[in-house]
């Protein structure tokens, strides 16, 4: 493993250790979607789905297993997400679009879709998606970081119906 990636990382799991921490202190308490370059602890699972016909996975219906097996359920959508987000050419109803997905079957929640209408693209770094890997999973829940040729990560947070898989947050980090 290569220094920089060591670094990142360590920076990630850092960062993963405060979001743990302030997470136990405010249990209980609805988080925002977080915006792209503010750092927000991970949100709550949202009850709203940019999908309307997406419904609440039950605990016991985990037929499907962790996500570390769900890889082909979950990775087109990161992947997705990760090459588009530094692809902003056509403006930024396109990159919007683009980061989105299907409208019939998005890649991000109402809440994310909404917030992605407020960036300015002119401040998306540049960058070329690299890798990803899992940072963080649970039954219903996964953080996976990306990784960019030009040195930074972003960190996103995917939840699950317990047939889809969706984005309901994102943070990058500038290395």
């Amino acid at each position: 493993m290569s220094t920089r990636k060591l670094g990142m990382l360590t920076t990630v799991a850092a960062v993963l250790l405060a979001v743990a921490v302030a997470a136990a202190i405010n249990l209980g308490h609805r988080r925002p979607a977080v915006t792209p370059t503010g750092l927000a602890p991970t949100p709550e699972v949202m009850e709203t789905s940019y999908n309307a016909d997406a419904t609440e996975a039950d605990d016991e219906n985990d037929e499907a297993g962790p996500p570390e097996t769900q890889e082909e359920a979950w990775a087109p959508v990161v992947d997705s997400f990760a090459e588009n987000f530094t692809r902003t050419t056509g403006g930024k109803e396109k990159w919007r679009q683009r980061l989105i997905g299907d409208p019939k079957q998005p890649h991000v929640t109402t809440e994310v879709a909404k917030q992605l209408a407020t960036v300015d693209i002119r401040n998306i770094p540049k960058g070329h998606y690299e890798s990803r890997e899992i940072v963080e999973s649970g039954p219903f829940r996964l953080a996976v970081g990306v990784y960019y040729d030009e040195g930074w990560a972003m960190l996103l947070w995917l939840s699950t119906d317990g047939i889809r898989w969706e984005i309901d947050a994102y943070d990058e980090w500038l290395q």
